[in-house]
């Protein structure tokens, strides 16, 4: 459902967030939740094309950059404050 038909939501923390199932479509704007279709067959196929163009690239030059096809959560922070809360151990269990 497009977001100016979906009713009002209450806004979410980013605790629950991590909470809702995995298997659940949504994007997440300013803290509120908007259910997602799945993509079209165009799509689809024009992702796959960017993808691949740019993992092509990036792999030519050598660089650390990766390229992820969807679906990969991303997170985008508004302030340092956002970022102390996500940057811990819990959310990048790899890191040294």
């Amino acid at each position: 459902m497009p977001p100016e038909l979906q009713p009002p939501s209450e806004i979410i923390t980013l605790e629950q967030y991590e909470a809702l199932p995995g298997e659940k479509r949504v994007e997440v704007f300013d803290g509120i939740v908007y259910d997602m279709a799945s993509p079209s067959q165009e799509h689809q196929i024009i992702s796959m094309e960017l993808s691949t163009i740019l993992n092509t690239y990036l792999k030519s030059k050598n660089g650390p950059c990766r390229v992820f096809h969807a679906p990969k959560n991303s997170l985008i922070l508004n302030d340092s404050s956002d970022l102390k809360k996500f940057l811990n151990d819990e959310n990048f269990p790899d890191k040294q």
